[in-house]
């Protein structure tokens, strides 16, 4: 299952076991992201039975990437097969309509959450648009579109000489052939397109293509259930996970508190503002002058404070203004 955004671990069925297999050796899959993982449960139905537990950070693993190979099928047997052969090779997990066929609404729903599982969307065009669904779309039109939906890297891989193809392989409804040139051009628009002849050389590109593609977007990925801490270990970062969140809320509760409590003093003027002195006085020769002077606050500061610090019972202040501060009126 895919972690997305969601901070929870989801548990789902993955490989359709009987529920008679489901208990002491009951098979575990693991959904692993970064250093992240979801741990994942087999059950009788796909998608049902979730429980949400929480996440747990764990190390690096060993992962095997899941690829969905998407294709018409009576005509390309060889070559998804070739491809799921190589895939295998590759300790990734091909997926694929074999396993599901999406001849019903009921069944194109567990495509779509296949797809959602896998890593990797491969796309291969040969001969035919293949069958059509209630909307007019061929299912691997569909499923293209539902791929590309969910954000999933997508590869193409399209017939370089489909006018060459055999009249078994392709389409003879002048309509389909439209459609199909029509979704051709459209999947090889604004992507990287792969071309193949024969089914080796379609193997082959899939091998490369896909090994590029972890390279430069890995996917999540599985890994095994063996792999993960024990259960006990679980339900300890469980419970230290839960304590932290509610730390944080206390902190959060306390800052705001705080906040509250923080007296406000209103307008107080800064450092660095300049304010105006004023007086008068008689000058040495006995006539009487009027004097201002402009200070900042850090100046009358920086002029005060050698004072301050001094430990004396009586302390007198006497300021003598500088000819630089002062201007006669």
């Amino acid at each position: 299952m895919k972690s997305d955004s969601l901070p929870t671990i989801t548990f789902v069925f993955v490989l359709g076991l009987a529920p008679s297999l489901i208990g002491a050796r009951s098979v575990i899959r693991v959904r692993w992201t970064g250093t992240r993982v979801l741990v994942i449960w087999c059950s009788e139905k796909v998608a049902e039975g979730r429980a949400v537990l929480g996440r747990y950070p764990i190390p690096t693993m060993n992962k095997r990437f899941q690829v969905f190979v998407s294709s018409t099928y009576t005509d390309l047997q060889d070559e998804r097969q070739a491809v799921a052969q190589t895939l295998l090779k590759m300790q990734c997990i091909p997926s694929g309509m074999e396993w599901f066929p999406a001849d019903t609404e009921e069944q194109w729903s567990v495509i779509k959450r296949v797809i959602d599982d896998c890593d990797y969307y491969v796309l291969i065009i040969g001969g035919r648009y293949g069958s059509k669904t209630a909307e007019g779309l061929s299912y691997t039109e569909k499923e293209f579109d539902y791929a590309l939906s969910k954000g999933l890297p997508t590869l193409v891989f399209c017939h370089e000489n489909p006018q060459d193809t055999p009249v078994k392989k392709s389409e003879l409804d002048t309509e389909a052939r439209a459609k199909l040139e029509t979704f051709r051009k459209r999947a090889m628009t604004g992507r990287t397109v792969n071309f193949w002849i024969n089914p080796d050389e379609l193997a082959g590109k899939v091998a490369v293509a896909i090994s590029t593609a972890i390279t430069t977007k890995e996917g999540i990925g599985w890994v095994r259930g063996d792999q993960l801490t024990s259960t006990e270990t679980l339900t300890d970062l469980n419970k230290m996970n839960k304590l932290v969140q509610g730390l944080q809320e206390r902190n959060r509760e306390l800052q705001e508190r705080i906040a509250a409590l923080r007296p406000s003093f209103g307008d107080i003027a800064e450092f660095d503002e300049s304010f105006l002195l004023t007086g008068s006085g008689k000058l040495p020769s006995g006539r009487n002058s009027n004097w201002k002077l402009a200070l900042t606050w850090s100046e009358l500061f920086g002029i005060i404070a050698p004072l301050i610090i001094v430990d004396r019972a009586s302390l007198t202040f006497t300021l003598w203004l500088r000819p630089s501060f002062c201007t006669n009126y």
